[in-house]
């Protein structure tokens, strides 16, 4: 729920590094990345088109 609403509070940097830092994290601890929407909303986001 974070990274959303410092994406639309204007945060685009932090928002992108505390879903890339989340990744990161749940992927060595977890071995798990994110969910299909996760993926979808965050490349939605990077691409320009969110």
């Amino acid at each position: 729920m974070l990274v959303p609403v410092l994406y639309r509070g204007g945060r685009q940097v932090e928002s992108l590094a505390v879903y890339t830092n989340t990744r990161r994290l749940l992927e060595q601890k977890l071995g798990a990345g994110p969910s299909r929407e996760g993926t979808e909303s965050h490349r939605g986001r990077t691409d320009g088109s969110g």
